[in-house]
């Protein structure tokens, strides 16, 4: 007959069951995350993240070498392959070509979403720029570059094919574009009226919609660029 106490351990199998690679992995990026956006990269250690997933030091040098790859795969890449979204919905319309103002909403929704999903790893990279390492930099410029590029050749081909701007202003307007969706999404805190909570309320994004469409049709149908300021009068 069981004793007590033999009823009370769970069954061999369960005491034996061993996490997988793929749930370790998870659950030191997880922690990775929580270490990072609590106390920033510089004061984060390798240990410290170790002990907030309940593992050994020895576990996590397993799957990351460096606290550098660590930061990488836990901030920088969900924030990247968020951007996936942005292609995917512009391919399903290129049949179907979406009226100019929704295009410009997946465009914009689109890119709020996926900063706000990641929030902490934007914050991460543009609050504690100065404690990253200077490769940890230079990988972070080189994944905005991939993500300017993107958005720059699927607005070239709009614009071509939609009579929008010139394809020559393009890559600055994405650019300025993109900071404004970020500057909204990170200090919306500062810019918005008190009885905006959210950067991403509907109105707020409608503002952005609006003045990104007008950048990019400004010159339709042929219209002359505005006059420069310093132009002599006829």
């Amino acid at each position: 007959m069981a004793s007590v106490s033999d009823k009370s351990k769970p069954p061999k199998a369960e005491r034996q069951h061993r996490r997988s690679p793929a749930e370790l992995r998870t659950l030191l990026l997880d922690a990775a995350r929580a270490e990072f956006g609590a106390n920033g990269y510089a004061n984060t250690t390798n240990r410290d993240v170790a002990r907030r997933a309940g593992v050994a030091l020895s576990v996590l040098y397993r799957h990351f070498e460096t606290k550098a790859e660590l930061f990488s795969e836990a901030v920088l890449e969900p924030f990247v392959r968020g951007f996936e979204q942005l292609g995917n919905d512009w391919l399903r319309q290129l049949g179907e070509p979406l009226a100019d103002e929704e295009l410009m909403k997946v465009f914009i929704r689109d890119i709020h979403d996926n900063l706000a999903a990641n929030q902490h790893a934007l914050d991460q990279m543009l609050f504690g720029r100065a404690e990253l390492p200077a490769p940890m930099i230079v990988r972070i410029r080189i994944a905005f570059e991939k993500l300017i590029t993107q958005l720059r050749l699927m607005t070239e081909l709009e614009a071509r094919r939609r009579g929008w701007m010139s394809t020559q202003g393009v890559d600055m307007s994405v650019r300025v574009l993109l900071g404004m969706i970020i500057g909204m999404s990170s200090y919306g805190w500062i810019l918005l009226p008190d009885d905006h909570a959210e950067s991403g309320s509907d109105d707020v994004v409608e503002g952005m919609i609006k003045l990104g469409l007008w950048g990019m049709t400004r010159h339709r149908d042929g219209l002359p660029p505005p006059a420069a300021a310093d132009s002599p009068a006829p």
